[in-house]
């Protein structure tokens, strides 16, 4: 209260010509707590019994303040320890004894300190030099362990260091059906009957070279493109272990989470009291979703894992239509046609989809190293780099040592999705290229694995444990020089490089990828079909990747099927996936103390569902210009003890 506001009694000469307290010594301030005192506390005893503890807020003219507590020290009128918070909201008791008000201040201190992945000893510092403003450690800490077990956690014994954990699916799912941002959704799904899920997976080196996990996440979606967001928050993980993502480890540590989404699947859940069917997707990179399916890899003889078609016609669009995969081929041909085993999940092979988000990936990739190729044949690397310059985005090369020889190795930067899209909308390639008599004699340096391979093996060098520098240093010393020809790999050799069909290649592959992004079209199949022969006359036939041969063949019917493919793509789950495996490094104890980390990530799922639920994230205010108002003057806090 302020001190024109204290009984008259109070109201003596020698309270108001009081020193402000920032020109007393730590001592100065002690007398004058008890001078005040000696002033306040008669009239503070006859206050009713009901009230137990009260704080004095003394305004000096000068804008300080200075605190006094009745009863002094920091027991209250019936004599129980307390601490006072200055917000006035809460009183520093046991953790059981927090008031409901002082409880929802706690949680939404903890959903900061989570969302901010700071550690408990940098908040306990803050606290002590914030006694007052901030909860201790202690009931955080509490906090925390009872968000803990908001969800069930399963340890997967059969994981790497038995440092493996799961989530019930039927539990995620109806958490988080309650989410409140999914309340639009919930209408709908109760209307239509269904809801629509998609589950994925990914694989990700944790460490340089000791451990390597593998997360399961599922997400709802809706048939309205508006409703779905792709942000990391909307990746609910599932399951996550440390291990690799090969077949013999998901059979041994997801297997219970693959059996959940196929009872799921079957019987579908009660919501709101209502029966709902729940229909799944799957999406991922090429190498998750072929594991799960039982096939075989993206550079086996049978690669695709949508259809039938054999590596050696993989380049050949000429064929209207494959023969697609399907339960039954798959239990009719195991052993053959690229069905290796089981699959370990149960879907209908049309809810497979292809992830747009890597197909733009390796395509773009590609034609970037492409270019990237013929830069250095045409030694105009300057040229290129200042060109990435022009448009943002930071490009450089740089020479290796090769390991054990004097043999250098050229390299380049690589370009994250956002880069790329970048270069393939704003790249000139008249700046950087000119048109060559013969595309096909290159630099070794200016080589990619795969060409690589050939070459080598062309030399019957065995190529299973050499890197791709190893490979390049191998191959000049076999040559004697720096230049190879590629175009004995081709089937019809097309020599000429045009720099203006390549500009006309990109462009229409830009277009392309707006089109799958946007919407369907009937046009898009015959569009996909023409680009890709295109990309054979103007590039090479080996550089046509299997994503090539998914772009003609499966995304256009995908994308009328399902209308809104990006909505289904894996840019929320690599994501969350670099988030989980920043938390790693920040959040958890890395396996120390007999710890799992597993278990310590999918502990801050479980926080983060509970916080979402309540919605104990803070409302952002809208930004208002300062620039009229004065400087605010920040108060100056003083312990009741000691000099800050």
């Amino acid at each position: 209260m302020k001190i024109e506001n204290i009984p008259l009694p109070l109201q003596n000469k020698k309270l108001r010509s009081y020193t402000p307290p920032s020109k007393l010594s730590k001592d100065g301030r002690q007398s004058l707590k008890r001078r005040l005192h000696e002033v306040i506390d008669p009239t503070l005893n006859n206050f009713p019994n009901s009230i137990k503890r009260t704080k004095l807020i003394l305004h000096y003219n000068n804008g300080e303040t200075f605190d006094l507590y009745w009863p002094k020290g920091d027991v209250d009128r019936d004599g129980k320890k307390v601490s006072w918070s200055t917000t006035s909201r809460n009183i520093h008791c046991s953790f059981d004894d927090l008031s409901t008000g002082s409880r929802t201040i706690l949680r939404k201190v903890l959903r900061v300190k989570d969302r901010s992945n700071l550690s408990d000893s940098w908040y306990h510092e803050m606290h002590m030099i914030l006694p007052e403003a901030l909860p201790p450690i202690g009931h955080i800490k509490k906090e925390r362990s009872a968000q803990n077990d908001f969800m069930q956690i399963s340890t997967i014994n059969e994981a790497r260091n038995g440092n493996g954990v799961s989530r019930n699916v039927r539990s995620v799912i109806m958490s988080v059906l309650a989410l409140p941002e999914n309340k639009k959704l919930k209408e709908n799904i109760l209307t239509s009957g269904k809801v629509i899920m998609r589950f994925s997976g990914d694989g990700r080196r944790v460490t340089k070279i000791t451990c390597s996990g593998v997360m399961g996440t599922l997400k709802l979606l809706s048939e309205n493109a508006e409703d779905i967001g792709m942000s990391p928050m909307e990746e609910h993980c599932i399951y996550l272990y440390e291990g690799d993502e090969s077949y013999d480890y998901q059979q041994k540590c997801a297997i219970n989470i693959y059996e959940q989404l196929k009872e799921v699947s079957e019987n579908g859940i009660v919501f709101d009291n209502t029966n709902v069917d729940v229909e799944w997707y799957i999406t991922a990179d090429w190498k998750f979703t072929a594991i799960i399916l039982g096939l075989s890899g993206p550079c086996s003889q049978y690669f695709c894992a949508w259809c039938e078609c054999p590596k050696e016609r993989k380049s050949d669009f000429s064929v209207l239509k494959w023969t697609p995969r399907t339960q039954e081929r798959s239990s009719l041909y195991m052993g053959s046609m690229g069905y290796k085993k089981k699959t370990l999940v149960t879907a209908d092979w049309d809810n497979v989809l292809v992830d747009v988000l890597h197909l733009f990936l390796r395509v773009m990739g590609k034609l970037l190293n492409q270019v990237v190729s013929w830069t250095v044949q045409q030694r105009v690397q300057e040229q290129l780099v200042a060109e990435m310059r022009r448009i943002g985005v930071t490009f450089r090369f740089y020479s290796v040592q090769g390991v054990g020889c004097n043999t250098s190795v050229l390299k380049w930067s690589d370009l994250d999705g956002e880069e790329l899209k970048v270069v393939l909308k704003n790249l000139d390639l008249t700046n950087v290229l000119q048109d060559m008599a013969d595309k096909s004699v290159t630099q070794i340096d200016a080589l990619r694995k795969p060409q690589l391979i050939v070459q080598l093996q062309k030399h019957s060098i065995n190529t299973d444990k050499l890197s791709v520098a190893q490979m390049k240093v191998k191959l000049k010393e076999l040559i004697g020089n720096s230049m190879v020809s590629r175009s004995e790999t081709q089937q019809t050799p097309r020599v000429r490089l045009s720099v203006a069909r390549l500009v006309k290649l990109w462009k229409e592959f830009d277009s392309i990828m707006e089109q799958i992004n946007s919407s369907s079209d009937e046009t898009l199949e015959t569009k996909c079909r023409q680009w890709a022969m295109q990309f054979r006359v103007v590039t090479f036939d080996e550089d046509v990747t299997p994503y090539i041969h998914a772009l003609v063949y499966h995304v256009p019917q995908q994308l009328i099927k399902v209308r809104h493919l990006k909505h289904f793509c894996c840019q929320g789950v690599e994501k969350k996936n670099h988030l989980q495996n920043k938390r790693y490094h920040q959040g958890t104890q890395k396996g120390g103390r007999g710890t799992l980390w597993t278990k310590q990530v999918m502990q801050y799922e479980n926080r983060d569902m509970y916080a979402r639920l309540n919605d104990y994230d803070r409302t952002k205010r809208h930004w208002l210009s300062h620039s009229n108002q004065e400087e605010p003057v920040y108060r100056q806090i003083f312990d009741e003890n000691e000099d800050l």
